[in-house]
């Protein structure tokens, strides 16, 4: 037990030293082991005055623009550009979900890794952009990389029958269609869906 302690204490240690002398770990020129503080977004462990350029996209939260209905979003880092769209379904929540996720492609992992191999499915659901969860009956959460952007589709129990959350999100610089343009095709791919 001692020896285990001193083992895990040792293991911090030597992780933590690396920091604490800006030996971090970059990976395709990002900062893996820095850390920003999540409330405020000042720098935790590191100096952003000696990272190269781009190893942290942001010290500070980046407010999103929003051209939806609900200008009270709440803003994530990174996100340049973010707009929602909320729809109600008559049918179950299943059904919904499936059908949503029929018209954008959403895939879960086991699909993924069915149709582009272990590899690369894998990968698309491991910070490739990807995302599948669900609770049947309850709620399904879905999210895919979306011509420049993410696009996520919550579909969750309501009141009659189920709520559907579409969110559309832009990290960086958009060179593709306006997020407007966008949210109107999603918003007619999820109408005929829903019929």
């Amino acid at each position: 037990m001692k020896i285990t302690t001193l083992l895990t204490a040792g293991l911090a240690a030597f992780i933590l030293v690396g920091c604490a002398n800006d030996q971090h770990v970059f990976y395709q020129g990002k900062c893996l082991s820095c850390m920003n503080n999540p409330m405020t977004g000042e720098p935790v462990n590191y100096d952003p005055e000696t990272l190269p350029a781009g190893a942290m996209d942001s010290s500070r939260p980046v407010a999103s623009s929003t051209s939806g209905v609900d200008a009270g979003m709440s803003t994530l880092p990174g996100v340049s550009e973010r707009d929602e769209l909320r729809m109600s379904y008559s049918g179950d929540v299943d059904t919904a979900a499936a059908l949503l996720k029929n018209a954008f492609g959403y895939l879960t992992p086991q699909e993924a890794v069915a149709q582009h191999g272990t590899m690369a499915g894998g990968m698309m659901f491991n910070g490739g952009g990807y995302t599948f969860s669900a609770i049947p009956g309850t709620t399904y959460s879905m999210t895919r990389v979306y011509l420049d952007g993410s696009l996520t589709t919550r579909v969750s129990k309501g009141k009659s029958g189920a709520d559907v959350l579409l969110t559309y999100s832009v990290y960086g610089r958009n060179d593709g269609p306006s997020v407007p343009d966008v949210m109107q095709r999603v918003e007619r791919v999820a109408n005929d869906a829903l019929r």
